[in-house]
């Protein structure tokens, strides 16, 4: 029999990290097994492959990019091109030159890599996926907009692999939950140009089939090979074996839940303790390479410090909980497979402990989690095994983990009695694989059962079949936490992003970071479903308004006699502030949000994905449309995932009102703790309501609070906004003074959350003023009350400010675009408040004022012409100094000559003298 040839297969996996996380190292390894077990040659693209620790791999640098939504997306774009220019035959030996002189705009990103750097990785990239006959993306969580970075990457180097002629797969991967207008495309387009694609839970396998995209296919995570390869893996006897109870927990468990958390998951591991007579033995899953050696080479950080702070908050139990330093993935699965019991928040704890026939106790803090861990034991037969994190505080969770306990023996046994079943289908499933990758190579290369290619085989859809299986002893602990699946569903729906056939169908185009251009609806499209939508008109409204959800306030539009008068001004701080007890059900969003938008779908596209994309979310948005078209607002909101969507409250003004009177319109159609004005063409961190909103939570002597900004400049190339430079907004500011306000407007709407009590003294936006309406309504707010500045601790720009230099029209700047308007309406305000001060103190003061600043005017003007002339004079003696100078350099060149022909002179004189000495020879 011929041996067929060695199948070079380029494998895109997260190892090779200063942060280093065991399954991404356990799927890497486990990768490299199978396919080098099927005659295949791996080559592992790796972040540092110095810190790889795949032994048999050819190891190469995997591109850098940047975390900027808009420069990584524009990337991706520019796959075809850079091919393209990395492999012209008259193509310049430097990468970077190259690139530049194709056109394509490498983006500079001093976090990842400097343009230059990657210029030459993707140079190598494009070498090495050349070289190889086939592209793998390994199995993870990095196909998610929360990893975008990540997801660039993988998708950049899948086209790369495509424009060079070579086939795509995918495996064991975890897609979404968070996936944004502008990398939903990204993924369909990944995955559906793939020739198989193997998903490692139902919520991705759903969320694919949401973005269109049918065929892909269910297996094991990828590190399941790694773990059932193990020779210790046996048939255990639960009664007996087991040494210890292993607990590996992560920094995110514990993000929402706060100290008790901690304190929870330490009396849970005390108990476990006590009832299994066995020690806690905490296993760090991911922590921080260390170049000084500190802790056999890995910092104390990340799960380390977790384990170290819960280890000790767990009352007394018997044995001393033990905190291990992190291991190799081979030797981390040798240390879950001699383990009584595995407890963790962690996925791949989960996969090594049901690999070894452990029962493995998991508890998810959030949709991410939760969706991968229920995948995880769903593909060994096993549902509604994840309990939430809250339900550590139900009084029923100590007798269900008792129930728990009893059932661990008939579960183990379970377990090893499905091991030959999971091995066979994983061997199935990279049977298929390798087949998928080189269909033309013979058959000995897979599997006599491997599956067709096109059959789309969900592999492990056997295990799930056979619900009789399942231990009776279980039903208790299953029960309980079916009685949670509303709210980790839930968790789930909140981390994602784009989820309904709907709205993929009607993406048409993707801009920074997150723009869409609707195109009309077909006859085969759902409807669009319905949103909060007032018609606002002089007198009646100018269509038949949707359902909304507060029916008082449809009266009051619909009759829309003008601004409501504010509250009157009655309560002041602090006692204003202070929020009256209402029951949960009653009380409205904590935040209001204000948007204004006028015919600039593309921005407002980015920003309700911003909106969207934040943490905090107990929140409502309010969208006026100032007077532009509304059939695309209609579409755009359209598209807002349904519990999103019912958030959203629409005002159409038939015809522009401005900026302060949008804004009151907005205010007065809503009701919430605190309020925010987020402009169409503005942008946020993800957590920037989160933070705001718990610092004034935490101080109620305090009204509003703005957060460090940070000045993105930007503009539009072809149908996409690239970020083309930044700059700080204040960033020296630590506090907001009246005196500072007065000179300029130190923070601008975007960044600034206040409480709605304060129009009870300060009335709403000042409607007279087309311009500057935010600095007069903060020199008012400065009058009465305390504001404050947040200045996150690691200096992070949690309010993007961004503007268009270049640009004018409806798509500009108004602080650009208008800057007349601006400087006559700073006049307004200066003169409205001098006229005041004027009608209750005298002129006096300001008429001494005025004629000292005539006078400085007059010194300042003198001592700048006194500059200009002593510049004048410095000009002209430098000039004089030049001519000197040139008169000095002909001088030398003219020496320089003459010492070069004397020298050539004499040369020749010596050489005819030697010629003449060859002759009489």
């Amino acid at each position: 029999m011929v041996t067929p040839p060695l199948l070079r297969v380029a494998v895109v996996v997260d190892v090779g990290q200063e942060v280093y996380h065991v399954g991404d190292e356990a799927i890497g390894s486990a990768t490299a097994q199978a396919l080098q077990a099927r005659g295949c040659q791996p080559v592992l693209f790796a972040r540092q492959p110095s810190l790889v620790r795949i032994p048999g791999c050819q190891v190469e640098p995997a591109p850098q990019i940047t975390w900027d939504p808009a420069a990584r997306i524009a990337l991706c774009e520019e796959a075809e091109a850079i091919v393209a220019a990395l492999t012209a035959p008259d193509r310049s030996s430097d990468p970077a030159e190259t690139l530049l002189v194709a056109g394509v705009d490498l983006p500079d990103d001093p976090f990842h890599a400097p343009a230059s750097d990657l210029a030459v990785t993707l140079d190598r990239v494009v070498a090495v996926v050349a070289s190889c006959d086939a592209v793998l993306v390994a199995g993870g969580g990095s196909l998610n907009s929360t990893y975008g970075w990540l997801l660039a990457q993988r998708c950049l180097i899948a086209r790369i692999a495509r424009r060079l002629g070579k086939p795509v797969a995918l495996t064991g991967q975890t897609i979404g939950p968070a996936l944004s207008f502008a990398d939903a495309p990204l993924v369909a387009d990944l995955v559906s140009s793939a020739v198989l694609a193997g998903v490692r839970d139902a919520a991705s396998r759903e969320l694919v089939e949401g973005l269109g995209v049918i065929g892909v296919e269910t297996n094991h995570d990828d590190a399941t090979v790694l773990a059932l390869a193990s020779s210790s893996v046996r048939d255990r006897r639960p009664e007996t074996d087991g040494d210890s109870i292993v607990a590996t927990f992560s920094a995110e468990t514990f993000e929402r839940g706060g100290d008790e958390s901690y304190a929870q998951v330490a009396r849970m591991l005390s108990r476990l303790s006590r009832s299994l007579d066995r020690p806690v033995v905490f296993q760090p899953h991911m922590q921080t390479t260390s170049r000084q050696g500190d802790g056999d080479g890995f910092h104390q950080d990340g799960d380390a410090a977790v384990h170290r702070r819960i280890a000790d908050l767990m009352p007394p139990c018997g044995h001393e909980p033990r905190l291990e330093q992190i291991r190799d993935a081979t030797s981390t699965v040798s240390s879950y497979q001699r383990a009584a019991l595995v407890v963790t928040s962690r996925f791949h704890p989960v996969v090594f402990g049901l690999a070894s026939a452990v029962p493995v106790l998991a508890i998810a803090a959030n949709g991410y989690t939760a969706a991968r861990i229920d995948g995880a034991f769903t593909n060994w037969g096993l549902p509604d095994m994840v309990a939430p994190l809250t339900a550590l505080a139900d009084p029923a969770f100590d007798e269900r983990c008792d129930a728990f306990l009893a059932a661990a023996p008939s579960l183990s046994r379970y377990l090893t009695r499905r091991q030959p079943m999971v091995r066979a289908d994983l061997a199935a499933w990279w049977d298929h694989l390798v087949a998928a990758l080189a269909p033309e190579l013979s058959s000995p290369l897979v599997g006599s059962g491997a599956p067709a290619v096109n059959d789309h085989v969900r592999v492990p859809e056997t295990l799930s079949s056979e619900k009789e299986l399942i231990p009776d002893a279980l039903s208790p602990w299953c029960d309980f936490i079916r009685r949670y699946a509303a709210s980790l569903q839930r968790s789930v729906e909140e981390d994602r992003v784009v989820v309904d056939t709907y709205a993929l169908r009607s993406l048409r185009r993707v801009a920074d970071p997150a723009v869409v251009t609707l195109s009309p609806a077909t006859p085969d499209d759902p409807e669009v479903p319905a949103v909060n939508e007032i018609g606002v008109v002089e007198a009646g409204l100018d269509h038949e308004p949707l359902p909304i959800a507060r029916p008082e306030e449809v009266e009051a539009q619909h009759i829309d006699p003008g601004p409501a008068p504010l509250p009157p001004a009655t309560a002041s701080l602090p006692s204003a502030l202070s929020t009256s007890a209402v029951s949960l059900e009653d009380r409205p969003p904590r935040v209001a949000i204000l948007m204004r938008t006028k015919d600039r779908p593309d921005l407002l596209a980015r920003a309700l994905a911003d909106v969207w994309h934040q943490t905090f979310t107990d929140w409502r948005l309010i969208l006026v449309n100032d007077g532009g078209d509304p059939d695309p607002i209609r579409r755009l909101v359209g598209l807002v995932p349904a519990p999103a969507r019912s958030a959203i409250t629409v005002i159409h003004n038939d015809h522009s009102r401005g900026m302060e009177a949008a804004a009151n319109q907005a205010l007065h159609a809503s009701d919430s703790d605190y309020v925010v004005i987020h402009d169409d063409d503005d942008t946020w961190a993800c957590d920037f309501l989160e933070r705001t909103v718990a610092r004034l939570d935490a101080h109620p002597e305090e009204a509003g609070v703005s957060a460090t900004t940070v000045i993105v400049y930007e503009e539009r190339r072809g149908e996409h906004y690239h970020e083309i430079g930044r700059a700080p907004f204040y960033d020296d500011l630590t506090d907001l003074s009246l005196s500072d306000a007065m000179t300029s407007n130190r923070w601008v709407p975007i960044s600034f959350l206040y409480r709605r009590l304060v129009h009870s003294e300060i009335g709403g936006f000042d409607e007279d003023l087309e311009a500057v309406g935010d600095w007069s309504f903060h020199l008012r707010l400065l009058e009465r009350f305390r504001l404050s500045r947040l200045v996150p601790p690691d200096g992070e720009a949690l309010a993007q400010w961004r503007q268009r230099p270049s640009v004018s029209g409806v798509e500009g700047n108004s602080v650009i675009a208008h800057q007349r308007e601006h400087e006559r309406c700073d006049g307004i305000v200066r003169d409205r408040a001098l006229r005041d001060y004027v009608e209750r103190e005298g002129m006096g003061l300001p008429l001494y004022l005025a004629g000292l600043a005539a006078e400085q005017r007059g010194f300042i003007h003198a001592e700048s012409l006194r500059l200009e002339r002593r510049i004048d004079e410095l000009e002209n003696r430098t000039a004089h100094l030049g001519e000197v100078l040139d008169e000095i350099l002909r001088t030398v060149r003219r020496t320089e000559e003459r010492v070069l022909a004397s020298g050539l002179r004499e040369r020749a004189h010596r050489a005819a003298d030697v010629m003449r000495g060859l002759g009489k020879g």
